[in-house]
């Protein structure tokens, strides 16, 4: 950015990171329930793409996916396989993490202008051992991390690579991403 020029040349970019052991790993979502997704996120946060969450609700209608923190996108009513839970504090929504198979990161970032993110949602999805579907860059995950499903940064990129993301969601059915596998996020590492 042309605002940052006056500055050296000398930069670390160091992105968020989470306190791994302060986080346990969830056991796996059953294999004999339906997929299930959840998104994190706060209201007046366009680029999250709660609108993109929807139309993948939309695009399956058997799996269940759960918003924690937006409690809608304004004027849409919410598909009937979307569960808008509101705010909640870590020990309410753990127990929806640990039914979930997978966690959707931030879908919209395109609207901000934005092609790279580090979003504490998807740390907190990860150090819980849950993948992440997201459509950014990634400060931190290296590119092809199997722990990172990196759709392009695009409107409509979710429903645009269902067969993508069903295949990614079918990789990690009945299992975790365990510590070792993200050591890099852990704030004593950064």
């Amino acid at each position: 950015s042309p605002s940052y020029a006056f500055t050296t040349s000398n930069r670390v970019v160091i992105g968020n990171g989470i306190d791994l052991d302060r986080a346990g790993t969830l056991a796996a979502a059953p294999l004999d329930e339906p997929v299930r997704l959840v998104f994190m996120g706060h209201r007046g946060a366009p680029w999250h793409g709660v609108d993109e969450v929807y139309a993948l609700a939309v695009a399956r209608p058997e799996w269940g996916i759960d918003i924690i923190g937006p409690t809608a996108v304004d004027g849409v009513q919410a598909p009937a396989n979307v569960i808008h839970h509101g705010e909640l504090r870590p020990a309410d929504y753990l127990p929806i993490l640990a039914r979930a198979t997978d966690g959707l990161g931030t879908l919209a970032l395109f609207t901000k202008g934005m092609h790279e993110a580090s979003p504490l949602k998807s740390r907190e999805y990860l150090a819980r051992g849950l993948p992440v579907i997201g459509a950014y860059e990634d400060t931190d995950i290296p590119a092809g991390s199997p722990v990172y499903l990196r759709l392009p940064n695009e409107r409509g990129a979710i429903v645009d690579h269902l067969g993508d993301v069903e295949a990614f969601i079918a990789s990690w059915r009945g299992r975790r991403v365990q510590h070792s596998e993200i050591d890099y996020l852990d704030t004593s590492v950064k």
